[in-house]
């Protein structure tokens, strides 16, 4: 079995270099609290047109995929939309190291993710 904290950390990882949703960008667009509304409607079991309209500035065709996952699938990525949330407010728009602990996050996540498959052999 995976563990929860595995596929929470290679969601944000993938979330971070695969997709690009850099702590940057989530302080330039999603200011709002786009992330959280975000994490809300993924984890909302309603059906009504509220739940399913994306946040603020997100792509629609994106959000509606996120929304058909699989409910394990739409809590890992909730969660991992909750820790983007956390970097995003943790951060002034003036820090002058961000880029570094950007590259630092990215390490962190590949190490737990290591560990984790480390772990199962």
């Amino acid at each position: 079995m995976t563990s929860s904290i595995y596929l929470v950390a290679k969601e944000r990882y993938e979330q971070l270099t695969k997709h690009g949703r850099t702590i940057s960008k989530d302080l330039l667009g999603n200011d709002g609290c786009q992330l959280r509304e975000g994490a809300l409607k993924l984890l909302s079991s309603g059906n009504n047109a509220t739940s399913h309209k994306p946040p603020l500035n997100w792509d629609p065709a994106i959000f509606r995929k996120m929304r058909n996952k699989k409910t394990i699938d739409r809590l890992v990525c909730a969660a991992a939309l909750l820790l983007a949330e956390i970097d995003r407010i943790s951060f002034d728009v003036r820090e002058c190291h961000l880029d570094k602990y950007e590259g630092y996050q990215k390490d962190e996540l590949e190490y737990l993710i290591y560990r984790e498959r480390e772990e199962k052999q």
